[in-house]
């Protein structure tokens, strides 16, 4: 799996597919933790719905970070 495309296919992602994901597509890049992009139209985009997890995630992970990044993403690309 190369290209996630839906939160599901993103929860059933080995350690092997976030390998050959790009880093671009996580908030923690190298990590390869947080991935807040699905595959759409032929590229990554932005996914709304992957940030907000995120930003929930993150703060029950308490990591005020991750958080603080996806939620200047969300903001920056979504008004919210």
């Amino acid at each position: 799996m190369k290209h996630p495309s839906s939160i599901q296919q993103w929860r059933d992602a080995t350690e092997k597919d976030r390998r050959e994901i790009p880093t671009s597509c996580f908030l923690t890049g190298l990590a390869r933790t947080y991935p807040y992009k699905f595959w759409r139209n032929g590229k990554w985009e932005i996914s709304k719905r992957m940030l907000q997890a995120a930003i929930s995630r993150a703060n029950s992970q308490n990591r005020p970070d991750i958080s603080r990044k996806a939620s200047r993403l969300l903001k920056e690309h979504f008004g919210g």
